[in-house]
């Protein structure tokens, strides 16, 4: 850069000289373009053009190394992007069947709780069934022991009787008898 400022005021310093050694303020002579006095200014310029050249040149060689690496990077996301988009669909598939298992699951628990109250509701129908032929059961017993008491109770007086036709029998045959003698 200080190199450039020296020739820059060098180039500068011979062109005000040129400038200077002119008496006359009217006429302004140029110099042809192959003039030696230019030649400094021109090579100046053709310094200044390069280097200006070679700092775009680097300019554009770190661009391109940014681009390159943006390129690299953006297609990097782009497949960590896709192989997540993937895991996502398998994750929403597999979702998708657990929900329908668990669908399926309350729909089985359901008809089961239905069953299982289908199920108690026969079996308190067949306690309250099972209940009521106890107590018939048991009424028929206590019914069966007071016929066999009664029958028994009957059969006794029923001997009873038949004891006393037999007294009365023989009370009446012997009756009988004292009268026929």
């Amino acid at each position: 850069m200080a190199d450039y400022n020296k020739e820059n005021d060098a180039a500068a310093a011979v062109a005000q000289a040129h400038i200077d050694s002119d008496d006359d303020d009217t006429a302004l002579e140029i110099p042809a373009p192959n003039h030696p006095v230019l030649r400094r200014v021109q090579e100046t310029i053709r310094r200044q053009l390069l280097e200006r050249e070679k700092k775009a040149d680097d300019e554009h060689l770190v661009k391109s190394a940014k681009l390159k690496t943006a390129d690299k990077q953006r297609e990097d996301v782009g497949s960590e992007l896709y192989l997540a988009q993937q895991h996502l669909a398998r994750l929403q598939a597999s979702l998708e069947g657990e929900t329908d298992r668990i669908a399926q699951a309350k729909g089985q628990r359901q008809a089961a709780e239905e069953g299982a109250a289908a199920v108690k509701s026969e079996s308190e129908r067949l306690a309250k069934l099972t209940e009521q032929a106890e107590k018939a059961a048991t009424t028929a017993k206590q019914n069966r022991e007071t016929v066999r008491r009664t029958a028994a109770s009957l059969e006794a007086h029923k001997r009873e009787l038949e004891l006393k036709l037999q007294i009365q029998k023989s009370a009446v045959g012997k009756a009988a008898q004292e009268q026929e003698k």
